[in-house]
């Protein structure tokens, strides 16, 4: 149909609107990843805001006897690396998860859309259901 009607024809027209389509996917999907990660980014950071704010008013609250067993470096030092390690998991874990599991509605929904009759097909049974001769059909 494009060789058709493009090139033996010689006619340019389709092939412009083909161009000017893929330069606006690529222009929207730049869009669409500079809006998701300034997205991820803004909530991740307001979160761990958040969090410091509350675990460091807690603290302040916290009696003279307290501080006094304790190593005020050693508070401090534990704080930041717990605070540090939430803030990956928020930031970075939660897109991925959010990321992955996106793709696989996708995969699943072009494989229904494709082949919706294979898609309820098992396309490989693992080794273990091959050989357990309770899994196998009857003869």
């Amino acid at each position: 149909m494009f060789i058709g009607e493009v090139l033996v024809a010689r006619d340019a027209n389709p092939l412009t609107w083909i161009i000017l389509t893929y330069f606006g996917l690529i222009l929207l999907r730049g869009a669409l990843y500079f809006s998701d990660t300034y997205l991820s980014n803004w909530v991740g950071e307001n979160f761990v805001l958040s969090l410091r704010h509350s675990l460091f008013e807690y603290l302040q609250g916290l009696s003279l006897h307290f501080f006094k067993k304790r190593k005020l470096g050693d508070i401090l030092s534990r704080l930041s690396t717990a605070i540090a390690s939430i803030e990956h998991l928020v930031v970075s874990g939660a897109t991925s998860a959010i990321s992955y599991l996106f793709q696989l509605l996708v995969f699943v929904g072009m494989l229904f859309f494709m082949q919706w009759k294979s898609a309820f097909i098992p396309r490989c049974r693992p080794s273990f259901l091959c050989s357990n001769p309770f899994f196998l059909p009857p003869n």
